[in-house]
């Protein structure tokens, strides 16, 4: 496992960048990290998977799980949330994991935490994976249910 102490790193000009391996998903957009300083929970900025009991919740939490589980990440902090869990950018090696679920049909793109000079092209990448009837998206469209709405049923 490379060095997981924090570092910075030229995945975007000056930015800083946590090293650590993945120990658990949670679901499709919370996993634990474990980094030097010990295990941190994590939020995937910019992303909305499905609750783990809401349809598609299931294979979202996998499809991040064969994506990242067990893995050695880069994490580009963003921002923290309720919980105390960090939110941020998520790599494993040069691919951005937050874009791949997204890609893949598996969350919605947060459009409220969209960040407009780098992340806004989600959308755009959201938008093909409903055209393509990937992931959440091969579903019938009663079963789209954002998750904030599912949360509060």
């Amino acid at each position: 496992m490379r060095n997981s102490r924090i570092v910075f790193a030229l995945l975007t000009e000056r930015t800083l960048v946590l090293q650590g391996r993945v120990l658990d998903v949670h679901d499709g957009d919370t996993i634990k990290v474990q980094l030097d300083s010990g295990p941190i929970s994590v939020r995937l900025h910019g992303i909305d998977a499905p609750e783990r009991n809401q349809p598609h919740g299931e294979e979202s939490t996998a499809a991040l799980a064969r994506l990242v589980g067990g893995k050695s990440v880069d994490l580009e902090p963003v921002g923290q949330k309720s919980y105390g869990r960090l939110v941020a950018i998520v790599y494993v090696g040069s691919i951005n994991a937050n874009k791949r679920m997204i890609e893949g049909g598996e969350a919605w793109a947060a459009r409220k935490y969209l960040r407009k000079e780098r992340d806004a092209h989600w959308c755009m990448d959201e938008n093909a994976a409903r055209a393509a009837k990937r992931g959440i998206w091969s579903q019938p469209p009663e079963q789209w249910i954002d998750p904030r709405e599912w949360f509060h049923r």
